[in-house]
């Protein structure tokens, strides 16, 4: 949720020409379906860092949102691959997802469902 005034803010901002990045924590299928109803900023990074988008043009005029190749390079070793489709969280290669799997081991749960490059962990009842 991004209020009215907020919105406006960053509206101003970018008016002036400064750059505005919005970070949020949130799974990055959720933040691309979310795109239509936030106001256009210069990045889009979610997943707590993990996933970094910027704006493109595409031929047809409409905007698109392009994954930071170069920072999903960096963090392969992490995260692994992220291309799409991506593979069940329990495939995936990378530091990361060998967490996510002795979590599960240790009887943990956890929700991987639509990140890329993050999960949360599920605390007991």
């Amino acid at each position: 949720f991004i209020s009215l005034p907020t919105i406006d803010k960053i509206n101003k901002l970018r008016a002036k020409g400064l750059r505005v990045t919005l970070v949020t924590g949130a799974r990055t299928t959720t933040m691309l379906k979310r795109i239509p109803t936030l106001p256009l900023v210069d990045a889009l990074v979610c997943e707590s860092g993990s996933c970094i988008l910027y704006p493109e043009t595409g031929r047809d005029g409409e905007t698109y949102w392009g994954a930071d190749l170069e920072w999903r390079e960096r963090i392969r070793s992490v995260v692994g691959d992220q291309k799409e489709p991506l593979p069940p969280p329990e495939k995936r290669q990378g530091a990361l997802w060998d967490l996510y799997r002795r979590l599960l081991e240790q009887g943990m749960r956890a929700d991987a469902l639509g990140y890329t490059a993050s999960f949360r962990v599920i605390p007991r009842d």
